[in-house]
């Protein structure tokens, strides 16, 4: 009677164990899927970023080249001055 309540107790723990283990598995698979949704946050927020930026250079290069043509028509009409 003993090994057949040994045997059950073993059988019980084992069974435990393996829905633990496929718990943690789990949770470890959702874990690694969250971060890699960060990860692709971050990227995403980055590139915001770096579009913000980029549309800033674009707009003082504008600014620049209006300026840049000002100066050209300034002179131009002191030259023929």
């Amino acid at each position: 009677m003993k090994e057949t309540n040994s045997k059950n107790l073993k059988s019980e723990i084992i069974k435990k164990h393996e829905v633990l283990f496929a718990k943690r598995l789990e949770l470890e698979s959702e874990a690694s899927r969250l971060m890699l949704e960060i990860n692709l946050l971050d990227a995403q927020n980055t590139l915001d970023k770096v579009n913000q930026l980029n549309q800033q250079i674009d707009d003082i290069t504008s600014e620049m080249d209006y300026l840049k043509q000002a100066l050209e028509a300034i002179n131009k009409l002191y030259i023929k001055v």
